[in-house]
């Protein structure tokens, strides 16, 4: 079920928002767990015992690496634990996404003569299996202690604004809030304005941009011009901003709704300067996740210089095979994480990531070097990217069937120029969250929001074109 879809917004939501708020305080949090099974259920009812079982595994292991000493002769037996079920969460990841990838290899190789076979990816897998490998760090690390009540650790996995695309919540940040929340008609109105802005985004200007995207990047390359294909990349850049930009919206307006705060996962990526930037802003609770479980305790920056270019350059490779089973995205990984390292070690030369002369260039630098990335990330295969690469930047000749206008409409030239400027942050105060605000910036807010909402659903009615890009990871 999608949050852009009519069956969301004309029957579950409204639904689960008055049996939430007529409930008493003691079932507000079963009514969001039902819920949330439900919403996961409705497109996909075999997988929901995927996300039972990696719940109740990580819930019974939780339970056992708390009640074990952590030195002497237990320690053997704690870690035992602890690496098992983390292998355990890996292990489902791994069979739904990346089995029959790894197949492929062993063929290449000539270890193995017939493909595994292909599975279904389960909706939101890559999200709550690294949720509950948060959970387990932070009991192994007795940041929380092990929760006793299963019912709770499944909505904290499963809840449902959340659950197929993030944010990705650590556990510590969240469960004070599984307990004890505080609802505000001013808090809830905040949300549901963030709600109808992202869904605004996702709407009215991904989906719009995805239409002119798909078709380009249906074409071989060598059909394409290299205006066209440029046209191609900077159009999937916003629509892949707006369509998980505008997920995460939606997802932090729910939450609200109903008395959580999730962190900001995107804070204008696109006007960053440096990629290291970008990477600060760009899906935060993803590259939190990395730097919290896996940078830090790999040692970070505090090994030497060297040891922090390799602790980079893996997190990359990982960032980029999380996003995808394919080479395409670990490419792209890599592609952002040897652009970081590039940065590290000219600023440990210079003092500075640009030489001073570069300086007023570094804009263009991080949008060009992004544009490639996104071009990589969205290609089918490493070859189609190479040859739209190639007519991109005017190395391959190509001989194109059909004009620019062929491609995409004046509408959706001024849908992109107005989704660039959106991009920056100018527009950001368009969607009042902040209770304390002035009676009229909130009257004017909700009149800017509701118009938003308004179109939303004319355009979700008119359009039978209404993808989520991030479904699929």
């Amino acid at each position: 079920m999608l949050f852009s879809s009519i069956v969301f917004l004309s029957f579950f939501l409204p639904v689960v928002t008055v049996l939430y708020f007529i409930a008493r305080q003691e079932f507000r949090n079963t009514i969001l767990l039902i819920a949330s099974l439900v919403f996961y259920t409705f497109g996909e009812p075999i997988y929901v015992l995927a996300l039972l079982g990696v719940t109740g595994v990580t819930w019974l292991a939780a339970l056992v690496l708390n009640a074990l000493p952590r030195g002497g002769v237990f320690s053997a037996l704690f870690y035992g634990v602890l690496i098992t079920t983390v292998s355990g969460i890996l292990g489902v990841l791994f069979y739904f996404k990346y089995r029959y990838f790894a197949g492929d290899i062993l063929i290449r190789a000539g270890w193995i003569d017939e493909p595994f076979a292909k599975t279904i990816l389960p909706l939101g897998i890559s999200f709550y299996t690294f949720q509950s490998l948060s959970y387990l760090a932070d009991v192994a690390a007795k940041t929380v202690p092990a929760e006793k009540n299963p019912l709770r650790l499944l909505l904290y996995i499963s809840f449902f604004p959340q659950l197929v695309a993030g944010p990705i919540l650590k556990y510590h940040d969240i469960a004070p809030q599984l307990t004890n929340r505080v609802h505000t008609l001013a808090n809830a109105a905040a949300g549901l304005r963030r709600f109808m802005i992202g869904l605004g985004k996702k709407v009215l200007i991904a989906n719009t941009l995805g239409e002119t995207v798909d078709k380009i990047f249906a074409l071989p390359a060598d059909e394409l011009s290299v205006a066209v294909c440029w046209i191609g990349a900077a159009f999937y850049t916003l629509q892949l901003y707006y369509d998980f930009s505008g997920y995460s919206d939606m997802a932090i307006g729910l939450g609200r709704l109903f008395g959580f705060r999730f962190k900001e996962n995107f804070n204008y990526p696109y006007v960053a300067r440096s990629l290291t930037d970008f990477w600060r802003r760009w899906h935060m609770s993803l590259s939190g996740w990395f730097k919290e479980y896996v940078y830090i305790p790999l040692g970070g920056n505090k090994r030497g210089f060297i040891r922090t270019l390799f602790n980079l350059g893996l997190v990359f490779f990982l960032t980029g095979l999380w996003h995808g089973a394919d080479w395409t995205f670990i490419v792209w990984g890599l592609w952002h994480g040897g652009l970081i390292i590039a940065e590290k070690i000219l600023k440990k030369i210079n003092d500075s990531a640009f030489p001073r002369f570069l300086t007023p260039f570094k804009h263009v630098y991080l949008i060009i070097a992004v544009l490639i990335g996104w071009v990589i990330f969205r290609a089918d295969s490493l070859s189609y990217a190479h040859s739209y690469l190639g007519v991109m930047l005017g190395l391959n000749t190509s001989t194109p069937d059909y004009g620019l206008f062929y491609y995409v409409s004046e509408f959706q030239l001024i849908v992109f120029a107005l989704a660039a400027l959106g991009a920056t942050g100018i527009l950001k105060k368009a969607a009042v969250t902040d209770p304390e605000a002035s009676a009229m910036q909130i009257t004017l807010s909700n009149l800017w929001c509701f118009t938003v909402l308004a179109a939303s659903f004319l355009f979700l009615v008119a359009s039978s074109f209404n993808p989520f890009i991030y479904f699929r990871f």
